[in-house]
Order: C-alpha cells, then structure tokens, then sequence
C-alpha cells in the first residue's frame, strides 16, 4: 500500500529543489492550462530543460484565503498534479512540463512561482524561437503589450526614486550604472540609463547577477541581486537605453507605494 506524504513534507521537498540547468532570465508571456483551468502567467527564467513560471496567486486562489503548506500543496495538487501545457503566446511554442520547484509570495500581490522542468527539451527551433540562442540577449517579448502586462507600477514624478546598481566582485569603487526607475513589476524593474550604450550594459551586467538598490534620496528602499533580462534604445522621454532586470525576490509594498498603479 503506498503511503502519502505529509502536505508540509511534500511541499518542503519542492521548495527546496535545486534546478538541474542554469537558466537564462527572460520576460515571456505564457498560458499555463492546468487540470481544471488556464491561467495567465509570465516566464521569468528559461533554459531549454525548464523554466520559472509565475501566476497571479489571486487568478488560482480565492482571495483571502490562507496560504499555509496544506493550502499550497492542495492547489498545486489539484491544478497542476501530473503536468500542464505551458503555452508561450507571442511565439508557436507549447511544451508539456511539471512542477519540481514552488515559491508562494504572501502579500496582496502575491503570485504562485512555479520552477519546471519540461518533459521533452526545447528543440533548437524552439529555442531560437524564444530568443535563446541569441548572445545578444533580444527577447522576442519585449514588446509595448508585455511590459504593460508586466510592469504594473509606474513611475511618480512627485516621488522619484534611482536604482544603483553595483558589483562588488568586478573591483569597481561605486556603483556601475545609475539612472531612475521608471517602472515596476512584482519582480522585475526598468531602469533608464543615460549616456551608456547597449553593448555597455550587456558587458557589466550580461553575467550577472550584480546588486541593485533603490533609493529614494539618500534613503535605500530596496537592495537586491538582479539579473539583466534584455535592451533596447529608446528617446522617450530623453535618448537612453532601457534596462530589463528580473529580481528572485518580489519588490516589496514599501517600494511600490512611491509609484503609481499602471
């Protein structure tokens, strides 16, 4: 007779999971279609064996309900038990992948991150299809409808805040690159950098991961690891480059508070 194990117990071991592969951080919109429902969610790290997928927690759960080990380990049961198709919907991709990995974020916001593993390995065109044989780190998804998906805070004139961003291990005095926040997701950052190129910044921050602090002032909000998800040239408002960056933990209330809900 097979025994179950304890929710906790079970959990614990999904939570603790160590991931095979090393992961590329990207910004993919995607559909998860679970056992009994589909949901919205975005790929934050993919490689060609799995990825990081995040779901609005309140899209699978009803709102206002705990969320201890039992709770977590029978939602994951009930939606996502065996496999699911994880559908990436700017580009024909769709593959089959399961649950090794599980993070809840516990706060009004809070979002269900599911680590995965992919029950058949990205073909070579599926990965130039999402952008992972591309060395200069273009994601297919970097688009105006992703990020407003995405970035769901944005800046406040009336309350601006910087981003440093700085590695210690490089042997540079002071930070690398400096410019103003100018919008936020639950786990991501766009950064405005003015006067450095694109090529620069993927050469500082490409290997990352590098610290990131927000400031507000001479008051430090928010400091981080950070890892750079892509680029681009853009000259609203002023001529700078944009910067991509995905952050294993989720920007806390306190800093979204100083920006405005998009």
């Amino acid at each position: 007779m097979s025994v179950q194990p304890e929710p906790a117990a079970a959990l614990d071991a999904l939570v603790s999971g160590k991931r095979r592969v090393e992961r590329r951080p990207v910004l993919l919109p995607a559909r998860v279609r679970g056992v009994h429902a589909e949901f919205d969610g975005t790929v934050h790290d993919l490689s060609m064996d799995g990825a990081l997928v995040r779901v609005p927690i309140h899209d699978i759960s009803d709102a206002g309900q705990p969320m201890g080990p039992a709770e977590q380990f029978a939602l994951l049961e009930r939606h996502f038990r065996d496999s699911f198709d994880l559908q990436f919907t700017d580009c024909d991709v769709a593959v089959e992948a399961q649950v090794v990995r599980l993070l809840v974020t516990a706060d009004d916001d809070g979002e269900l991150a599911l680590g995965c593993s992919f029950v058949q390995p990205l073909s070579e065109g599926q990965q130039r299809s999402l952008g992972l044989l591309d060395e200069h780190g273009d994601m297919p998804a970097w688009g105006e409808a992703t990020l407003q998906h995405e970035l769901r805070w944005s800046a406040d004139p009336a309350r601006p805040t910087a981003a440093f961003l700085l590695d210690e291990t490089a042997g540079v005095a002071g930070p690398l690159f400096v410019g103003p926040v100018t919008a936020l997701g639950r786990s991501t950052l766009l950064v405005r950098l003015r006067g450095s190129s694109r090529e620069e910044v993927q050469l500082h921050l490409g290997d990352g991961p590098v610290e990131l602090r927000v400031m507000r002032g001479a008051k430090a909000l928010f400091t981080t690891p950070v890892r750079l998800v892509t680029t681009r040239y853009s000259d609203t408002p002023a001529p700078g480059v944009d910067v991509l960056l995905t952050s294993d933990e989720p920007v806390p209330r306190s800093v979204r508070k100083h920006f405005k809900r998009a």
